[in-house]
């Protein structure tokens, strides 16, 4: 059964992964980013995403 959790676990980190790049696609559209803008990492396109000038 450990191999079978292992295979549950990286099926189950992958449906995460997908989820959470779902919500990002969501959240990129909504304020007209694309996935160009976020390639970089996402800690650097956070970082110019809070400190964008008003």
């Amino acid at each position: 059964t450990e191999k079978k959790n292992a295979n549950w676990e990286v099926s189950h980190n992958n449906k995460q992964v997908l989820l959470r790049t779902a919500e990002l696609n969501k959240v990129l559209d909504t304020f007209g980013f694309n996935k160009k803008d976020y390639e970089n990492g996402e800690e650097e396109f956070l970082e110019s995403f809070l400190h964008q000038p008003d």
